[in-house]
């Protein structure tokens, strides 16, 4: 296969991907450490605060997530379902 030249809409060598990779890493850690937390807290008071911080995160991911599907849904030319990127 051809390699295409990085345009401002590819996902591989734009300029903002290490600081998107950051970014989900970011949002990604609160649900691990409180999905841990949650499990292992004794007192409810505690439980109670990993469990608001499992699902303000969960929810901020869930948001963030359909931006993945929209960026990468192929463009279309002139009508034609498929585009030269996409044909075989």
């Amino acid at each position: 296969m051809k390699e295409l030249p990085p345009t401002e809409f590819a996902v591989l060598h734009h300029p903002l991907q290490p600081l998107v990779q950051r970014i989900q890493w970011v949002a990604v850690a609160p649900m691990i450490f409180s999905g841990y937390l949650i499990r292992t807290a004794v007192e409810e008071t505690w439980r109670a605060v990993w469990i608001v911080v499992q699902i303000t995160s969960s929810l901020c991911w869930l948001a963030g997530d359909p931006a993945h599907f929209v960026s990468q849904r192929p463009k279309c030319s002139r009508g034609h379902g498929v585009t030269e990127q996409t044909a075989v």
